[in-house]
């Protein structure tokens, strides 16, 4: 019976160390800035209770991976009524922490290199760096931008080096759309059945085409996938659908020309309102790639 309690004992210590060590890790990324001070004491919210900071978006977050979000608030000392809200989200991987922010980019917006890359405007900064998703926002305007980069700066300088992300590779580089490149960990190609995937637009001749990938744990689940979105595709109002030995092509007025194809654990694709001819060129590119990188 001893040993038995010892056992226990030594078993909740390194539990409790382990839980505290990952809130205390979190909250230690809160930056401290001369000339601003915390309102209050830090909130931390997890999956039971994060619906009481950020109701109705919470299913954004989760679909990620969410762990937990350490909230705080700074004041200006000097003046009482400027205030920064600092949010730091920990997604568990650096692949869910740049999904998270990759579900927020556009084309037209500023960007800087804070982290691994950084949205910027007037009164909000939005950066992703290793498995955290940080949120910077103001209640001012003048000067915020750069006093949200400070806080953004220092809290950057806290984090862990950049983490690699394997799966960042599986879309070619080459004349893609800067900021489209995005991680969608469910729903993709709007089928809730299929795995997370990638997707990015690119620039081919003046015609915009967007290219895809899904990983898949195996063959036999890259070959279901396909199956699933051929289906899916046939249910469509006056499709139009030709099967081809490793994928299939399709053309509504709506949704524009498709190409899907599998190859190896991958399926991948592209769509295009322009033609099939530039959804092949890119598919094939994207095809190549993949073969490269099983190899």
């Amino acid at each position: 019976m001893r040993i038995l309690i010892i056992l226990l004992i030594i078993i909740f210590s390194v539990f409790h160390s382990t839980f505290s060590s990952t809130f205390v890790s979190l909250q230690s990324l809160l930056p401290e800035i001369n000339d601003w001070k915390l309102t209050e004491n830090p909130h931390s919210y997890d999956k039971e209770n994060l619906y009481e900071y950020i109701n109705g978006n919470c299913e954004l977050y989760f679909s990620y991976g969410f762990k937990e979000l350490v909230s705080a608030y700074y004041q200006n000392v000097a003046d009482l009524s400027q205030e920064i809200s600092v949010d730091i989200y920990d997604m568990g991987t650096a692949l869910n922490a740049f999904g998270v922010y990759s579900s927020m980019i556009h084309p037209d917006y500023s960007y800087d290199t804070i982290g691994n890359e950084a949205i910027i405007s007037s009164q909000e900064i939005r950066l992703w760096q290793n498995r955290y998703e940080i949120e910077i926002r103001s209640n001012f305007s003048e000067n915020a931008a750069e006093i949200m980069k400070h806080f953004a700066q220092t809290i950057s300088g806290k984090i862990p080096a950049e983490i690699s992300v394997a799966e960042f590779q599986w879309l070619i580089k080459e004349n893609q759309i800067p900021h489209t490149f995005k991680y969608v960990a469910s729903g993709f190609l709007g089928q809730d059945s299929l795995p997370g995937g990638f997707e990015a637009l690119y620039d081919l001749d003046g015609m915009v085409v967007k290219g895809f990938v899904i990983g898949c744990n195996d063959i036999d689940q890259a070959q279901k996938c396909l199956r699933q979105l051929l289906l899916a595709q046939n249910k469509f109002k006056d499709v139009e659908v030709q099967t081809m030995e490793d994928g299939f092509q399709s053309y509504h007025r709506y949704t524009g020309y498709l190409v899907v194809k599998q190859y190896d654990r991958w399926m991948y694709g592209t769509v295009s309102e322009a033609n099939f001819e530039v959804c092949q060129s890119l598919s094939e590119k994207i095809r190549e790639n993949l073969i490269s990188l099983a190899q």
